[in-house]
């Protein structure tokens, strides 16, 4: 039950930074930025700083005020989120191990010992 509050309210903060970037993007562009941000680059640190530097150096504005303090809440809630992630992690893997072990505990094919009906001498391929 715990994992499953922390996924929802990861969940829920994950959406909420979607709108805010949404925001912060129309805001850029009516800002008319020189700063070409790529999709999906709102929640890396390195983009968000260069949009506070880009976004600091134009003049006053209340569009301007309103997109940095979007950028400031897009920041608190990347830390949020990744805190988060760090906190399931371990939780999933204790509920659900891999289910893919690295080495199989068991062989398929040749290597079990089958023949291939295909090749000569083989019993089950004279049938054909």
């Amino acid at each position: 039950m715990t994992l499953r509050l922390l996924v929802d309210h990861r969940d829920d903060l994950v959406d909420e930074r979607k709108r805010v970037q949404l925001r912060l993007r129309w805001h850029c562009h009516d800002l008319e930025i020189d700063l070409v941000i790529p999709p999906r680059a709102l929640d890396r640190y390195v983009w968000l700083d260069r949009l506070r530097v880009t976004l600091g150096a134009l003049p006053q504005s209340t569009r301007r005020r309103i997109a940095l303090l979007q950028l400031v809440r897009c920041r608190e809630l990347t830390v949020q989120i990744g805190g988060l992630a760090r906190d399931i992690r371990p939780r999933v893997g204790d509920l659900a191990p891999d289910p893919l072990p690295t080495t199989p505990p068991y062989r398929t094919g040749a290597a079990a010992g089958t023949v291939c009906p295909s090749l000569p001498g083989n019993p089950m391929g004279s049938s054909r």
